[in-house]
């Protein structure tokens, strides 16, 4: 049975009945069993869990295909409204905020303005405005989930650093954003950005368990969140992905100047090489023609070696600059990359991400699977 949630319920039984219904939305207990081979009982047993929490209803429809003396079986239907997730992706000067329910559909969403992580009074007025947020919801939400643009580690809660802000070491969320824990009395967890709108597209994808994909961003920095065999990977350290510091020029020794592949790619640098801001001006069709043709090279770059090192032929490319260059930077770099890989009988796909929230996804995910499943203290 393919995986839709990795690691989403607590029992390999449980998990597989929670996929059927993801995938299917109604069923019957005698479909349960033939679909996993678990005995009815067992079947039986575990779907009373998800009945108890509300994850599942029983119809006033009556299972047909079973036959023979008892009480028949009522058909079950999956209730994504049961339980839903506030989600939040840290995106410059704004935060996206979104409610996404168990199937992973965002039924609200809104940005608010967010300038500054070491403001105490943005942390807290974010803080208000998530727990009105989480009072006035319709559906109950369990916790929220946060997406930063840093390496975390999530089953710590911790932010491993944040160099650009001047913190070297690593440091609890709690501690990181007081201000907004001050107001929120429900689990919060955290994940790197990418991570999360990896997780989210693989979800979006159906969870296939032999998914191997690159989930590309390009925006503030240039970064990858990596699916293998169906599953996240994030490094022994939490660190996986970090395709824009790879390096395109040899280091001569060690005074050389590190120059990473970010750094010529990114918003500052497109914007100091064109003398425009991306995020304030609305660029002409001349311009966009000449920052795709600029950008293109180091993209096959990057993904050149991923396709390589990873043995990665899926990837997605995502972020604020490709949303604003569009389909024809895609279409250009996978053009470029093929044209390379073709000598060697290799060939990548890159698309646009199969979700239009898929960050808020993976964070609400994360929340699913910390309060439906695990002891969560922080």
């Amino acid at each position: 049975m393919d995986t839709f949630v990795p690691e989403y319920l607590k029992t390999s039984n449980r998990k597989l009945i929670y996929e059927l219904f993801i995938k299917y939305g109604v069923m019957s207990r005698s479909e349960v069993v033939s679909h996993t081979n678990m005995s009815f009982p067992t079947a039986s047993k575990n779907i009373d869990y998800f009945i108890s929490r509300g994850i599942i209803k029983e119809t006033d429809k009556f299972d047909e295909k079973v036959s023979g003396p008892g009480r028949r079986s009522r058909i079950l239907e999956f209730n994504a409204s049961s339980y839903g997730a506030l989600s939040l992706e840290f995106q410059g000067d704004i935060v996206g905020i979104g409610i996404v329910n168990l199937s992973g559909k965002v039924i609200f969403y809104t940005e608010q303005p967010f300038p500054d992580f070491l403001d105490t009074a943005s942390q807290e007025k974010l803080g208000r405005y998530c727990s009105r947020l989480i009072k006035k919801s319709e559906i109950p939400i369990l916790g929220v989930g946060i997406a930063l643009p840093v390496n975390v580690d999530p089953e710590k809660n911790e932010i491993m650093s944040f160099y650009s802000i001047g913190i070297p070491d690593r440091i609890r969320i709690s501690e990181f954003l007081p201000g907004f824990f001050k107001h929120i009395s429900i689990p919060v967890c955290a994940e790197n950005d990418v991570n999360l709108a990896a997780l989210g597209e693989l979800f979006a994808r159906g969870g296939d368990k032999k998914t191997n994909l690159c989930y590309l961003t390009l925006g503030n920095g240039f970064g990858s969140g990596i699916i293998m065999n169906g599953k996240l990977y994030t490094g022994s350290n939490h660190r996986a992905g970090e395709i824009g510091n790879n390096l395109i020029l040899p280091i001569a020794d060690s005074s050389n100047e590190i120059k990473p592949l970010e750094e010529y790619i990114n918003i500052k640098a497109i914007n100091s090489k064109f003398g425009i801001s991306l995020r304030k001006e609305k660029i002409n069709e001349k311009t966009r023609a000449e920052i795709i043709e600029y950008i293109v090279p180091y993209l096959s770059v990057g993904i050149y070696n991923i396709s390589y090192f990873l043995d990665v032929t899926e990837f997605v490319l995502d972020g604020f600059i490709p949303d604003l260059l569009g389909q024809e930077l895609i279409e250009a770099t996978e053009n470029n990359v093929n044209k390379s890989l073709e000598k060697r009988f290799r060939s990548v796909k890159i698309k646009p991400a199969s979700a239009d929230y898929s960050t808020l996804i993976g964070a609400a995910i994360r929340v699913f699977e910390k309060t439906l499943i695990c002891k969560f203290d922080d």
